[in-house]
């Protein structure tokens, strides 16, 4: 039985989980949540396994800032990967085995154009046979490389849409089924919709439908959990949205922006205040934040990256703007933090 499996019988309610978002949840915004309060489970952005094997030293080197983690705070924690081949993604899983990684989880969703023209993310969703491939390719790495073989708790996932230019769950949903996967996470909106119109969790629902009236026909082979993405406010909602559908858990993506404190309120689900960070909470987060991708990626990745955050953490108190303002202006890691912490 896989760690999430574990996971879920152990906690008695639908698992809070962080999605994997690019040029946002990397090693500096996960150490942030972590020090906050962590989520049931930590998921990477995604990461090319096509890179991690073909690229140059130095195209390796600047892949794998993607994969640092703090091997005690962020626990436990997936590695996302995308690929159309099977060697590499067979190779690019062993890798993430042996860097401690609790599992793996396949990119079947992203609509980014240049993902599809490898044939990867949504992309996937068109050829069934190229995904079964790549799903395989990670389960047998984790036979051949974790201990246990088959039965060993690091997990092999999906995260999908419920189709592509419309809904196809009645076709696409029981290929996955079918290989036997630990978790398949379903971002309730096509790939055509992007994210412009609101996310449907009435197909999550019937997700969960098909997952249970599979299994209830294979008898031993391995169910599915079944969490769902997209549009959730906060912990709440997550719980509310998980209630509705019966999904085992929800993974929660943009309402995590300028607020890492937001799984704080995984113990409270009934308590009518929500935390609110202060003035003083929002400055000290985005102080450490700054120093964590200084130092772990202030050599692979451009400073701006980290402006998308001022926005959302110089916001709610009355000076918020002129802050937000004059550091916006900024250039450096050091310039930013001299500033906030005077």
């Amino acid at each position: 039985m896989s760690f999430i499996q574990k996971l879920k019988q152990n906690k008695q309610r639908p698992l809070f989980v962080l999605a994997p978002m690019a040029d946002v949840t990397d090693v500096a915004f996960r150490t942030v949540i972590a020090e906050a309060q962590s989520p049931d489970i930590f998921w990477t952005e995604f990461v090319s396994a096509d890179g991690l094997i073909r690229a140059t030293e130095i195209g390796k080197y600047k892949l794998k800032k993607d994969l640092l983690f703090d091997k005690e705070l962020q626990r436990p924690i997936i590695v996302q990967l995308f690929s159309s081949t099977y060697q590499y993604m067979y190779e690019a899983t062993k890798l993430c085995i042996e860097l401690g990684f609790d599992g793996v989880d396949v990119n079947m969703g992203c609509p980014d154009k240049s993902i599809e023209k490898q044939k990867c993310g949504a992309a996937m969703i068109k050829n069934p046979e190229l995904a079964i491939d790549v799903i395989k390719a990670c389960r047998d790495a984790r036979r051949d490389f974790c201990l246990g073989g088959d039965n060993a708790d690091f997990s092999v996932s999906v995260k999908t849409r419920v189709g592509y230019n419309a809904v196809e769950l009645d076709t696409w949903i029981p290929i996955l089924l079918e290989q036997e996967l630990d978790l398949i996470t379903i971002h309730a909106r096509t790939r055509k919709e992007m994210s412009k119109v609101e996310a449907d969790w009435s197909h999550v629902k019937t997700v969960v439908k098909m997952r249970d009236e599979w299994a209830e026909k294979n008898p031993g082979k391995v169910v599915p959990l079944i969490f769902g993405n997209g549009d959730v406010l906060d912990i709440s909602d997550a719980y509310e949205k998980c209630k509705n559908s019966n999904a085992d858990g929800a993974m929660i993506g943009r309402a995590m922006f300028g607020n890492p404190w937001l799984f704080k309120d995984i113990e409270n689900l009934n308590a009518s205040e929500k935390f609110i960070p202060s003035r003083e909470d929002r400055i000290k987060a985005l102080i450490r934040q700054v120093e964590v991708f200084d130092k772990e990626l202030g050599d692979v990745k451009s400073f701006a990256v980290m402006k998308k955050f001022f926005k959302t953490y110089m916001t709610g108190f009355d000076d918020a703007k002129e802050i937000r303002e004059k550091i916006m202006s900024m250039e450096s890691a050091g310039e930013v933090i001299g500033f906030l912490k005077n």
